[in-house]
């Protein structure tokens, strides 16, 4: 359990600490955590009610990237791990409850030869297309 969690986790963990430490290197030059510090504030407080607010918005706008990562290696990681996951039912909330009977009554039974099935056997001519008068 701990490998498909680590394989799931590391890649959106590492995204977001590096868009974090861009955001806040971005904002510690900013006039107004000057002035917080020069009121005399903790660096403490500094940090976590001024800095990290400044930042925020780079670091949200990053989610909808980070959590469509997340859900495309969740398809992957659940397949090599064999574990029944949340794409499992994304899979089941997407198709229609007789989908996957519909699509086994199109394809053709198993033992019709792959070209016959196809329409390999109807040959035709082919010929080119018809030019324009103009």
């Amino acid at each position: 359990m701990v490998l498909p969690v680590a394989c799931l986790a590391l890649l959106p963990l590492v995204t977001v600490a590096r868009i974090t430490a861009q955001a806040m290197a971005g904002v510690y030059g900013q006039d107004y955590i000057r002035t917080a510090r020069a009121k005399g504030l903790p660096e403490r407080v500094v940090i976590y009610k001024h800095a990290l607010a400044g930042a925020l918005v780079p670091i949200l706008d990053a989610m909808p990237g980070v959590l469509t990562v997340v859900f495309s290696n969740a398809l992957v990681v659940e397949l090599l791990f064999h574990y029944p996951g949340v794409t499992n039912l994304l899979q089941d909330a997407a198709s229609p409850p007789g989908l996957v009977a519909d699509l086994r009554r199109s394809l053709p039974p198993p033992d019709v030869p792959v070209p016959l099935a196809a329409g390999a056997g109807r040959r035709r001519r082919w010929s080119p297309p018809a030019r324009r008068s103009g």
